[in-house]
């Protein structure tokens, strides 16, 4: 029962960091993207491919962000179902 309750709260407190964690990154990799974008010096080759990996964060983080937000509603929801049942159990045998 303890292992449960322990694994619930780790996978909830890494999904939490992940979701703030994914958007910084994101940010961090769109600015390094577009300053590369910018520098080129007119090789249309460069900003193709800067684009594209632009548009390849975005949806990577939007994917990123998506799945952490499940898995963290998941928990919750697992964890108050959880609690609930055991003060139903509480309840029922000790009063």
């Amino acid at each position: 029962m303890g292992f449960l309750t322990d694994t619930t709260t780790m996978v909830s407190a890494i999904a939490t960091w992940m979701l703030a964690i994914i958007p910084i990154v994101a940010a961090l990799m769109l600015g390094y993207y577009a300053v590369m974008k910018m520098m080129n010096e007119g090789d249309p080759q460069v900003a193709m491919r800067s684009n594209h990996a632009m548009k390849n964060v975005i949806v990577a983080a939007v994917i990123g962000e998506a799945a952490m937000g499940l898995i963290s509603g998941v928990t919750t929801y697992y964890a108050d179902q959880k609690t609930s049942s055991m003060l139903m159990i509480h309840l029922i045998f000790f009063g």
